[in-house]
């Protein structure tokens, strides 16, 4: 089961029920972290996951990629508007950054 949320609140639903927290749109990977201390001192088996939008982060996937995992991310959602570019990047983001994470 997934929390998604931000705040205090859906840190401690999470924590409560040994749920991962889903943080749609971190801020930064400063951002993310402080979410993870704040769920792992309130559990220690609850995990937390994160999107990354391929869009905000072009040039640099692999680099944002890291940089969330480091940052706590146990779970990493990658997005991309589907346009007739979408499929590509997408399988090009699996066959170039996925596998070096």
């Amino acid at each position: 089961l997934w929390i998604g949320g931000h705040g205090d609140e859906a840190v401690r639903v999470a924590a409560e029920h040994d749920a991962g927290l889903f943080v749609w749109l971190p801020r930064s990977p400063t951002d993310l972290d402080g979410y993870r201390r704040k769920l792992r001192a309130r559990s220690a088996t609850s995990q937390l996951g994160a999107s990354l939008p391929l869009a905000r982060v072009e040039g640099r996937w692999l680099e944002a990629s890291r940089d969330l995992r480091d940052a706590g991310a146990d779970l990493l959602v990658v997005l991309r508007r589907y346009d007739e570019g979408a499929i590509a990047d997408l399988e090009r983001y699996a066959s170039e950054v996925a596998s070096r994470l």
